[in-house]
């Protein structure tokens, strides 16, 4: 018998859709039968999943508020000027004006003489 031909055939190549064939068939009974092992994986990897983008969202945040300042509001003042004077140096002073306004649930930066602010101090 010949090992090397020159013969083509004139029929398509069958060989490569009776591999794609079983292959989906053997596709078809790993979940039709493990149907509820497949459902059990997916929850724990959504569970898994989910817990590790809430710790990662938790340990990223790198300034924490640990405690607070208490400052008396005087003549002059605005929430501009009170973050200058009081936030870390490499941090921006917009995002310590919000911090100030988050931690003394304001909705806007309206502040009055003899007004008490809590400021943050951020690590």
């Amino acid at each position: 018998m010949l090992k090397y031909s020159t013969y083509n055939s004139i029929y398509s190549n069958t060989e490569g859709v009776k591999d794609h064939i079983l292959l989906g068939k053997l596709l078809h009974q790993l979940i039709y039968n493990n149907r509820r092992f497949l459902v059990r994986l997916v929850i724990i990897l959504s569970v898994a999943f989910l817990c590790l983008t809430g710790f990662m969202t938790i340990f990223t945040n790198a300034s924490k508020i640990v405690s607070y300042q208490e400052f008396v509001v005087s003549t002059g003042d605005s929430l501009w000027s009170i973050a200058l004077d009081h936030k870390p140096q490499r941090m921006d002073t917009r995002e310590y004006v919000e911090r100030i306004k988050q931690l003394n649930v304001m909705e806007t930066s309206d502040i009055q003489t003899g007004q008490v602010l809590n400021l943050p101090h951020v690590e």
